[in-house]
């Protein structure tokens, strides 16, 4: 299944905790009170795993490449690039707007709201089928236009 998934910023640090986790502004663009850092449409099996997917490719390779030059273990940063183990670590909130996870690593956080595409069903295609006697007859006749 394919999902709109909308990344926010988190504001606060120990996020679920301490403050508002709701719009900090009072508006309901910013559904984690921050600002919006991308908008992206992956797939995947479940919300979790979208949502997981949705980090990676807008926040979690680039905070992989910000942790190898900062020279930390090879390990910790490779984690922010796998899907699995950032699904593993999300936190699931529920909010009037639908389903949002957190993801807050206790210095940043990232609030990833999930949406899924409604597929539209395609019409399927009409074939005219007359049979060969009527079509030979019809291609021998002069059009009226």
């Amino acid at each position: 299944m394919r999902y709109f998934c909308t990344i926010y910023t988190h504001d606060r640090t120990f996020a679920t905790t301490q403050g508002s986790t709701g719009g900090g502004r009072g508006d309901s663009q910013t559904e984690g009170g921050g600002e919006p850092v991308a908008r992206v449409l992956v797939s995947g099996a479940s919300k979790r795993e979208a949502a997981a997917r949705a980090y990676v490719e807008c926040v979690g390779r680039d905070r992989a490449r910000l942790l190898r030059e900062r020279q930390t273990t090879r390990r910790v940063a490779k984690q922010q690039t796998n899907a699995r183990a950032i699904a593993a670590s999300l936190r699931k909130l529920n909010r009037s707007g639908g389903d949002c996870y957190l993801m807050d690593d206790l210095v940043e956080g990232w609030f990833v709201h999930v949406e899924p595409v409604v597929d539209l069903p395609r019409p399927s295609p009409r074939r005219l089928r007359l049979p060969h006697n009527t079509l030979v007859r019809l291609c021998r006749t002069p059009s009226l236009n």
